[in-house]
């Protein structure tokens, strides 16, 4: 990590003011994302997730969008700075790792395999219900 470090105590950070006010404005956007499925989460015990649903879908599809510019704003020099590629590619990895898994393309998936897991669990205890349990019942002692 020191190899990466300055050498030189600078001000200038090697971002520039563009650069920062797209990450201010990426982070806006990421946290107003996590707000969004925070509300998905409280709808979707209420039974109304569909207006919340189309709400995230596209506060995730403005924080993609500011994403891709701030990728660009950190890359456009990044053969002049080859010392920042480290600190910039952890910050675009950081917001894709925050954005990603709030997909709701993901989320629908996992609920089809989740509402599938349920159907054969209560199948597995219906069976336990109806041809274990009498067996059972008959072969323990009466009381």
């Amino acid at each position: 990590m020191r190899k990466e470090a300055p050498e030189h105590e600078s001000t200038d950070d090697g971002f520039g003011e563009e650069a920062r006010i797209a990450l201010s404005i990426v982070l806006d956007n990421v946290a107003t994302c996590v707000d969004g499925f925070g509300e998905l989460l409280e709808a979707e015990s209420a039974g109304r997730q569909d207006e919340v649903e189309r709400a995230l879908t596209e506060s995730l599809e403005v924080a993609r969008e500011a994403r891709a510019i701030l990728t660009e704003l950190l890359m456009v020099d990044a053969n002049s700075q080859t010392s920042l590629w480290l600190l910039r590619g952890s910050i675009l990895v950081a917001v894709e790792q925050i954005i990603e898994p709030l997909g709701l393309e993901d989320r629908a998936r996992l609920a089809k395999q989740m509402s599938g897991a349920q159907r054969v669990v209560a199948g597995t205890s219906e069976l336990l219900r109806r041809d274990m349990l009498p067996a059972a019942e008959a072969l323990s002692p009466a009381t």
